[in-house]
C-alpha cells in the first residue's frame, strides 16, 4: 500500500515483523482470558473482525504509532485483560485498568496531545491516566485514539471506513473535517491492520458529513 508510514524505531527492523509479533502475542494472551478468541485459519481468513481490530490497535499503541488503545470491558474483564497483556507487551508500554476501562499507551505518545490543550486535558493538574480516563468516559478521546476528531458527534467531519478486500468492513471512525488530514489519518489507521496482520488487500473510504 503506497503511502503507509513506516515505523522506524530500531535500526533495520521491519515494522510488519514488529507489529505482527505483538499482535500474535496479544492474540495468545487474549485466548487465555477468553478461550473463544478466534484464530485465523489461513492467510485469506480474517477470523472475527473485532478481535483482529483489537490486536492491530494494541500493537499500534505498543509501538507508539497510535497514541491510545481503549476498551470499556467492565471492571473484571478489564483487569483480566490488563494482567494478561502486561506479560507480553514491550517495556515502556502502560497497561491500565480503571473504572471498568482498559487503556494501553506509551506516555511519550499521549503527552503531546494531553499538553496541547491543558484547559481540556489537564484539569486540576490531572495525571496522564486520570485525564485519559475522564475524556474516555465522556467519549471525547478521539484525538488520543488517533482519529483526528475529539468526539464522534463533531461536525463537520469525515467518516472513515476501513475494508479488507471489496466488502469486509474492519473499522469505522470519525476524523478531521480537513480532507488531507483525514486521508493521512485514515492511511495510518489502515496501516495498523497492514502491519499487524500482513494484509495487502486493504483500503479505506471517506465521506464528508456536515
Amino acid at each position: 500500500m503506497a503511502g503507509i508510514p513506516i515505523y522506524t524505531e530500531g535500526a533495520g527492523k521491519d515494522p510488519t515483523a514488529l507489529a505482527g509479533g505483538i499482535a500474535r502475542a496479544v492474540r495468545a494472551a487474549s485466548r487465555k482470558v477468553y478461550p473463544g478468541w478466534s484464530e485465523p485459519q489461513s492467510d485469506g481468513d480474517s477470523g472475527e473482525v473485532d478481535e483482529r481490530a483489537i490486536e492491530a490497535q494494541i500493537a499500534a499503541a505498543a509501538l507508539g504509532r497510535k497514541p491510545l488503545y481503549f476498551e470499556p470491558w467492565g471492571e473484571d474483564v478489564s483487569r483480566r485483560f490488563a494482567a494478561a497483556y502486561r506479560k507480553v507487551l514491550p517495556a515502556g508500554v502502560e497497561v491500565k485498568a480503571r473504572d471498568g476501562m482498559l487503556f494501553i499507551y506509551r506516555p511519550e505518545a499521549v503527552r503531546p496531545i494531553l499538553d496541547s490543550d491543558p484547559a481540556f486535558y489537564r484539569r486540576k493538574g490531572e495525571s496522564d491516566l486520570a485525564s485519559i480516563a475522564r475524556v474516555s468516559e465522556s467519549a471525547e478521546n478521539g484525538e488520543l485514539l488517533g482519529y483526528g476528531a475529539r468526539h464522534t458527534m463533531v461536525r463537520p467531519a469525515y467518516h472513515v471506513w476501513i475494508y479488507r478486500g471489496e466488502s469486509l468492513l474492519l473499522y469505522i471512525f470519525v476524523s478531521s473535517p480537513d480532507e488531507e488530514t483525514a486521508a493521512s489519518i485514515a492511511n495510518e489507521r489502515t496501516a495498523d491492520f497492514a502491519y499487524a496482520h500482513g494484509w495487502t488487500d486493504l483500503r479505506f473510504a471517506m465521506e464528508f458529513v456536515r
